[in-house]
């Protein structure tokens, strides 16, 4: 159990699972076993299997948040909501209150449409004091709340608690380490998930392709593991300076290799969303951090500089809502695609039972369902008898979640259908075929689905609100040029959506419209949108007092490969030719703590003790975690080898 342990802080995880195996084994009754059994199962990937072992814990210490919340995440992973409802709510009354079960009482009560529940979660989300040692289970709140009706101030009191988390000491600057390499372009890097075949993916082509290559130096960090890669990775791997993937190092790890490749900017694409790492901007690893796009809304950290914005998702006033400043765009911040649609064998009103009927859109995750749409949606359909709402979820499970959601809202089954997902970006937008209007969702309102509707000349009714999550429509109508499609109160949408569904030359006129707007902002190509992009990072940078000119000799490339080479010398003992590079280097990056660390190493060996000191001192005092540092300033042995060897004189 104990070597267990061990092999998995480690992250040697297939070992550590056989020594848990073999505990169990032994002593199915240990709980300690069936939870790092369970856990370290997860952590492989294996959640089918670690459902047995995070169960029998459960079983053994009812009241253990720590099992729960794996069971949970594996389930949810599973896509298993309804056996993840079932679980929770059997688990409840024995619950101890804790963030976990915040957490996943939150999600789990939308899911189920209990609007008590859910109030009651939400209120104990918002207010729950997450200390610093929670960094990592603190900000899980903030990737769930955009989807819910909180105030903008309650919003700005969570991401106040989490910056405060997130600032707590455990994270280092790991910015200014490096004195600006030579370079005369800006270099920017890319950090996400989905630097493969995802609609995120398919955006920061067009972003990688349309760089001013003149200007810019564009990286790519990837946070998926390799098993995820694809084409697209390597498309990007291919067009990027240089496409990294960091899934495998610690965050600590991470900000060191984004740090060491020098970056002006690093821009985050994921925020809070699934496989985001916030984590890893904590150490501050570029000189100018800006998050954008994968969140709709702020990250919430001191360290992140920008939030970038346009001038309709994000009015100027909400900045005092916000952690990290607003930086604007002077254009929509999402970019106007087009998908050619891939037509779907059997894909037809006829088949789908849709005859006749007016189709409402909904190809939404079932959490941006919240009781005051669902509501809306009633109430538009008591007054459109022919109105069907159409869903398409990714996975089969999420029909059932979804029209029990709608029916305790009294929208009963014969009002909804469910349509096909298809395959591929192409085989999705095949589907919009069969829709006459969109509903866009609130408060979290839509972003790539409204983009798609759009492309298909589908007209799409938004409710537009005061927080960023609630605002992205809005964004997209008006910079497209149709704010006729924006509304302001639950009562505009509901008529708006009643008289495209009941009257059908409007509707057709509407659609028109819509047509014809969205093919002028795709004739105008996504070179405006990057260079829109790139005009707000130059800003950001004037901003922060990032001079491009004020840099090293070398470029990053040299100074790292000439550090490499340095290394290498010294490991293989050839520690006069490492001492001439490791002082030359210097020269150039007197503050780079690894090369202070080692440089100092080399000196003490030859009983420069004191200028290995003052080495020492300085990475210590320019990067606080480095332990290797710190650990050889604590040991005692800092005097001269000969005075070392002197013997006390006897007292006999």
């Amino acid at each position: 159990m104990n070597l267990g342990s061990c092999l998995q802080l480690l992250g040697r995880l297939e070992e550590a699972e056989r020594e848990f195996a073999g505990a169990v084994e032994v002593a199915p009754d240990l709980h300690p076993a069936q939870l790092n059994l369970g856990m370290v199962r997860r952590r492989l990937g294996r959640h089918e299997e670690s459902l047995a072992p995070l169960r029998a814990a459960l079983a053994l210490a009812p009241g253990d948040a720590q099992a729960w919340d794996h069971l949970y995440a594996s389930l949810m992973v599973l896509k298993r909501p309804q056996e993840a409802l079932e679980t929770f709510f059997a688990w409840e009354p024995h619950a101890p209150s804790s963030p976990e079960v915040a957490l996943a009482g939150l999600t789990l009560s939308r899911l189920a449409g209990d609007r008590e529940r859910e109030a009651k979660y939400l209120d104990l989300c918002v207010r729950w004091p997450f200390p610093p040692a929670h960094s990592g289970f603190a900000r899980l709140p903030l990737s769930v709340v955009q989807y819910f009706d909180i105030a903008p101030e309650a919003l700005l009191a969570l991401y106040e608690r989490y910056a405060e988390v997130m600032s707590s000491g455990a994270f280092e600057s790991y910015s200014g380490q490096l004195k600006r390499t030579r370079g005369a372009r800006i270099r920017v890097g890319y950090l996400s998930p989905d630097f493969r075949d995802h609609v995120m993916g398919r955006l920061m082509r067009h972003v990688f392709e349309n760089h001013d290559a003149k200007r810019f130096e564009v990286y790519a960090f990837s946070l998926a593991p390799e098993r995820f890669e694809d084409a697209s990775t390597q498309w990007f791997r291919d067009h990027a300076v240089r496409l990294s993937n960091v899934a495998a190092l610690t965050d600590a790890q991470a900000a060191r290799l984004i740090a060491d490749h020098d970056l002006d900017i690093l821009v985050d694409l994921a925020a809070h969303t699934q496989g985001s790492r916030p984590e890893i901007l904590a150490y501050k690893p570029a000189r100018v951090v800006i998050t954008h796009l994968g969140y709709h809304g702020c990250l919430g950290m001191r360290q992140v500089d920008y939030k970038l914005a346009d001038r309709v998702v994000d009015e100027a006033g909400n900045e005092r809502f916000q952690v990290e400043k607003l930086l604007f765009m002077d254009a929509c911040i999402f970019p106007f695609d087009h998908v050619t649609p891939e037509p779907v064998a059997g894909l037809t009103r006829e088949a789908a039972g849709l005859a006749g009927r007016v189709v409402f859109g909904e190809f939404v995750n079932p959490l941006k369902l919240s009781p005051r749409l669902v509501d809306a949606w009633a109430r538009i359909l008591a007054r459109v008898p022919e109105g069907v709402l159409a869903f398409s979820p990714f996975v089969d499970s999420d029909k059932a979640v979804i029209a029990g959601m709608l029916a305790k809202a009294g929208i009963g089954a014969d009002r909804v259908a469910f349509l096909p997902p298809g395959e591929g970006d192409a085989q999705r937008r095949d589907r919009y075929r069969l829709i006459d209007v969109v509903l866009d969702t609130f408060p979290y309102a839509g972003g790539d689905t409204t983009l798609a509707a759009l492309d298909s000349a589908v007209p799409v009714v938004s409710l537009t609100g005061r927080r960023h999550s609630e605002r992205t429509g809005e964004s997209i109508l008006v910079h497209a040029g149709l704010p006729q499609l924006v509304t302001r109160t639950v009562e505009d949408y509901v008529e708006l959506a009643v008289r495209l569904a009941t009257d059908p030359a409007f509707r057709a006129r509407t659609a028109g419209e819509v047509r014809g707007a969205y093919e002028a902002r795709r004739a105008e190509g996504h070179a405006g949108y990057v260079r829109a992009l790139e005009s707000a990072y130059e800003r950001a940078l004037a901003e922060k007092g990032v001079r491009l000119d004020a840099s090293a000799a070398g470029t990053v490339d040299e100074f790292q490969k000439a550090f490499r080479a340095a290394l290498v010398d010294h490991q293989a003992d050839r520690k006069d030719a490492a001492l001439l590079a490791y002082e030359r280097l210097l020269l150039e990056q007197p503050d780079y703590p690894p090369l202070n660390f080692f440089l100092a190493m080399l000196l003490r060996e030859r009983d420069l003790v004191q200028r290995a000191r003052t080495l020492l001192q300085r990475a210590v005092r320019v990067s606080p975690s480095y332990a290797d540092a710190q650990v050889a300033l604590e040991t005692s042995s800092w005097r001269p080898a000969a005075r070392r060897r002197r013997r006390r004189p006897s007292r006999r």
